[in-house]
């Protein structure tokens, strides 16, 4: 009876660590979004990531949009583009896949970044 009552309290934390990871790769939608790059850096505590915010810098109802989080995985390539854009304060355009869930060993964000295209480059007056 004790056995038996072990295996049935650990089967919600095995049947949790199987299915966890596994939501995370349910792709449910892809996306674009426009707007400018705030911070890009590696982020984690166990697990280092390549991860952005992206500035909609649009108004809903005179309220600003929230920001995006978003991860690069570790697409070094997609890492550099982002972070030249983020020092140049260019408008872009994102590409992205969105997930089910959230696997902590890919990043912290369910938005994954697939391709980051520069729109303009900001043009200041003097």
């Amino acid at each position: 009876m004790g056995m038996t009552r072990v295996i049935l309290s650990l089967l919600p934390v095995v049947g949790a660590a199987y299915v966890v990871p596994e939501a995370a790769k349910w792709k449910i939608s892809s996306g674009t979004q426009t707007g400018v790059i705030n911070n890009v850096g590696k982020r984690g505590a166990f697990f280092e990531t390549n991860e952005m915010t992206l500035n909609p810098g649009e108004f809903s109802n005179g309220n600003r949009l929230n920001s995006m989080e978003m991860s690069l995985h570790d697409n070094k390539k997609l890492f550099k583009k982002a972070n030249e854009f983020c020092n140049k304060g260019s408008f872009v355009k994102v590409e992205y896949d969105r997930f089910f869930g959230v696997d902590p060993r890919k990043g912290l964000s369910s938005r994954v970044v697939t391709n980051i295209e520069e729109i303009r480059t900001p043009t200041y007056k003097k």
